[in-house]
C-alpha cells in the first residue's frame, strides 16, 4: 500500500511537471505570422548588403469564409502585414491569391475560400487585366455549394482591387 501511494505521488508530480512545461512553452511562443527580418547582412557575389535591401514590408488583404448571425456563408476581409523580397504587383497578387487557399493565420470560425491544396501557378497582368493560373485542386472544393463557389469567385475578383486593378 505504501509503495502504491509513493508511485501515485511520483506519477502525479510527473504529470504536474509536464503540464507546467507545456503551459510555459505554449505561452512563451510569439504569435507573429511573419516576424520582422533581422537587420543583419548577407553576402551575395562577394558583396555585403543589408537584409533590409531584400525584405520589404507589405500589407496584403485576402478573404476567408465565415458564417454570419443567420448561419449564412459570407466573406470576411483579413489584412496582414508581411515581408516580401519581391514587391512587384504580380508578386503581391500571387501571395494574396495563395492566401485564399492557404491563409497564413488561423482564425476561429473562419476557413479558406479556395480548396486546400490549391496552388497559384502564375499571375500576370496584361492590358489592365489580371490573369491567374490555379492548380487543378481549385476544381474540387471540400464542401461544394453554389454559395461557396460564388464567394470564391467574389474573393478572386476582389483581390486585384488592392493594387488598383478591377479586371480578372
Amino acid at each position: 500500500n505504501d509503495r502504491k501511494l509513493r508511485m501515485w505521488i511520483y506519477f502525479t508530480l510527473l504529470v504536474v511537471a509536464l503540464l507546467i512545461i507545456v503551459v510555459t512553452v505554449h505561452f512563451s511562443r510569439t504569435n507573429e505570422v511573419n516576424p520582422e527580418p533581422s537587420t543583419s547582412t548577407v553576402t551575395i557575389n562577394g558583396q555585403s548588403q543589408s537584409c533590409e535591401d531584400y525584405w520589404q514590408p507589405v500589407d496584403i488583404t485576402f478573404y476567408m469564409m465565415t458564417l454570419d448571425r443567420d448561419d449564412e456563408l459570407t466573406l470576411a476581409t483579413v489584412t496582414i502585414s508581411t515581408y516580401l523580397t519581391d514587391t512587384s504587383t504580380e508578386s503581391i497578387l500571387k501571395v494574396a491569391f495563395q492566401y485564399l487557399a492557404s491563409p497564413p493565420v488561423r482564425i476561429d470560425g473562419m476557413f479558406p475560400v479556395l480548396p486546400t491544396g490549391t496552388k497559384v501557378k502564375s499571375v500576370s497582368i496584361k492590358d489592365g487585366v489580371v490573369y491567374v493560373d490555379f492548380s487543378r485542386e481549385i476544381l474540387f472544393p471540400e464542401y461544394p455549394s453554389a454559395t461557396s463557389e460564388s464567394l470564391a469567385l467574389c474573393a478572386i475578383a476582389a483581390i486585384p482591387s488592392q493594387v488598383g486593378i478591377d479586371s480578372v
